[in-house]
């Protein structure tokens, strides 16, 4: 295994941290860190980059091999559009802040066509799947998985 996936909210605000000391003892050549962007909880607008660097400290690191914007869906995606999340992560990449752009998904297939087909620029989307929510009717993983495999 060499994909390690943290969240700035994740264990109240320790997640980050918690990933940095557990990785301090390989080289950082020999995984992938991937990290996200809580904006589904703003109210109003932040210093984007402020924050961003407030979790490569806490990572330890001078990037992050995958970011994605946190948990699209509903009036979440709405929020991303408002303070231009999208661009802002594009940013990122340009600057080589990041290697890959993206975003986790936690609403249903449809909205997740609506994402994909309104950000084309994003080159992956991380998705909610496992057993007990595969045919479930409100997560929709099965489905999820369909659109995104169509895209």
């Amino acid at each position: 295994m060499n994909y390690f996936d943290t969240a700035y909210p994740y264990l109240g605000g320790k997640s980050e941290i918690a990933m940095a000391e557990g990785l301090s003892r390989y080289p950082r050549e020999n995984y992938y860190l991937a990290d996200k962007f809580p904006g589904h909880s703003l109210t109003g607008p932040i210093d984007n980059i402020a924050l961003f660097n407030v979790s490569l400290r806490k990572c330890r690191t001078d990037y992050f091999d995958f970011y994605l914007i946190h948990n699209t869906g509903g009036p979440r995606t709405a929020v991303f559009d408002k303070f231009e999340m999208w661009d802002f992560v594009k940013q990122l990449k340009a600057d080589g802040k990041v290697k890959h752009i993206g975003f986790s998904h936690h609403d249903n297939a449809e909205r997740l066509d609506e994402v994909i087909t309104a950000h084309p620029e994003m080159e992956f989307v991380q998705l909610q799947v496992n057993y007990a929510d595969w045919d479930n009717a409100n997560t929709q993983s099965r489905k999820c998985v369909e659109v995104a495999q169509k895209h």
